[in-house]
């Protein structure tokens, strides 16, 4: 039979063993929930931008699914220059904008690009690896992608995920990591 002291000893025990499984259960509960959580794809922009005076046939692809490219030039401030082109009758969108400055990049990148993203129903702006980057998901279900590499603004859309990823494999400037 227990002594009174080895009966509290052996209580004690117990319920520092109960304790720490509750703990541990807990613990292995919130590694599993984030872990387990759904991650989107993501991007590696570490490219070299194109040239200063990059031609257009060196900065958008001619075409794609063999639909030539429709190109327009965007209305932009001062100092900036960039295209709007189409493929597939506006199913994919690739606009890139040149900045005169890296100062001048980020701003309008920050005061135009995101809020708009920000706009969406679905949207995230984040830096990854140096990476100024957003995303979106417009209300009808259009996909959005933008960065900023040096000077240069990269924005990219598809109607459908096929699309979507179908402009980002065209583009030299990104790729999906798998």
């Amino acid at each position: 039979m227990l002594d009174i002291n080895s009966k509290l000893l052996y209580n004690f025990l117990i319920m520092k063993y109960k304790a720490n499984l509750y703990y541990l259960s807990i613990i292995i509960t919130i590694f599993l929930f984030f872990n387990c959580l759904p991650k989107g794809p993501e991007y590696n922009f570490d490219f070299p931008p194109p040239y200063i005076n990059a031609r257009m046939n060196e900065v958008f692809p001619t075409y794609i699914r063999q639909q030539r490219r429709v190109a327009t030039k965007m209305d932009l401030p001062e100092g900036f220059l960039g295209y709007n082109v189409n493929y597939l009758d506006g199913d994919i969108i690739m606009q890139v904008i040149k900045a005169p400055s890296e100062e001048a990049v980020k701003d309008y990148f920050n005061n135009t690009v995101v809020p708009r993203f920000k706009s969406m129903p679905e949207s995230s702006t984040s830096e990854t690896d140096g990476w100024l980057h957003a995303t979106g998901i417009e209300k009808e279900g259009r996909r959005w992608i933008g960065w900023i590499n040096q000077i240069w603004i990269f924005q990219m859309s598809g109607t459908t995920e096929e699309y979507f990823d179908l402009v980002i494999r065209a583009c030299r400037f990104i790729e999906k990591k798998e």
